[in-house]
């Protein structure tokens, strides 16, 4: 049986792989103890095994992060553990990655053609972590995959959608116009139940649910599972004048068109490659809370 290990075992999505492969046999990675010994206290010579790669620094929701901090946990600490690993190399490894390496706000059906365009701190870490694991596979002459995240959903979903959910529970949240605009989405469970047929085949992939939804419907969905009936909305040339407010005072004030055009744009992937190579048969994201 092929072993897994695993690091950011207690992050949102390696806590579902955690649980999906409990009775596989997890080996956790824990960052101090594994750079206090030897590889062979995870892995001995004759195991076989997938190192599946979740650790890492999410772009902050309300947090300021440095360049320095996303370079430390998400490029030297990669570097770190597939130097260590080279002692007894895995026969695959797999990487969590993100959409926003290619550095966009709006477009459809964007493939993994897309140029890396990322300009932020956070992606630009992404971008080079998956250069670092990429060189190290081909030099060992390992199987490599890397898996680029639209916003990813399930159980207690941090970031964007915890915001989201949080403000549609206390009924404080609100639609910008018809809320048209589409997003791509993901299931956390579903990149659980398939990240070993990634390991299998390699490569690089935008994972998606395989369906655009709009902030309208994704908020309806999850307003309903607590019972609300009820969204609010703010007419578009409201919110467009508040916008330009912003654009007039700068730095001062959070909001401006360009966030309103984030805001209100539609974002979507195109997953066909993962399906062709993979199999990937995801499940409707909307479908998780019903």
């Amino acid at each position: 049986m092929i072993k897994i290990l695993l690091s950011g075992s207690n992050g949102f999505i390696g806590n579902y792989i955690k649980m999906k492969y409990s009775d596989q046999g997890v080996i956790i990675l824990d960052r101090s103890t594994f750079f206090e010994n030897s590889i062979e206290k995870f892995i001995s010579n004759d195991d076989r095994y997938v190192f599946i790669h979740c650790a890492g620094l999410a772009h902050g929701i309300g947090k300021k992060y440095t360049k320095e901090d996303y370079w430390d946990a998400n490029v030297n600490l990669t570097k770190k553990i597939l130097k260590k690993l080279e002692l007894n190399p895995p026969i695959s490894v797999v990487f969590l990655s993100t959409v926003a390496v290619y550095g966009v706000d709006e477009g459809t059906n964007l493939d993994e053609n897309t140029k890396l365009l990322a300009n932020s701190f956070y992606s630009q870490s992404k971008i080079q972590a998956e250069a670092e694991i990429i060189q190290w596979a081909n030099k060992l002459n390992i199987k490599y995959s890397i898996l680029r995240l639209p916003l990813v959903v399930g159980f207690n979903a941090p970031g964007n959608l915890g915001r989201m959910t949080n403000a549609i529970k206390k009924r404080f949240f609100f639609l910008i116009g018809k809320g048209a605009a589409k997003k791509s989405m993901v299931l956390a469970q579903d990149i659980a139940d398939y990240i070993l047929e990634f390991a299998k085949v390699g490569g690089i992939y935008n994972v998606t649910d395989g369906r655009s939804h709009s902030v309208y419907d994704l908020s309806h969905t999850i307003a309903k599972s607590y019972g609300i009936c009820f969204i609010p909305r703010i007419p578009l040339v409201f919110v467009c004048f508040i916008a330009h407010i912003g654009d007039f005072l700068g730095y001062k004030f959070i909001f401006n068109t360009n966030v309103l055009r984030k805001l209100t744009s539609d974002l979507t992937f195109n997953d066909s490659l993962a399906r062709e190579k993979v199999g990937w048969n995801p499940q409707n994201v909307l479908e998780f809370y019903n």
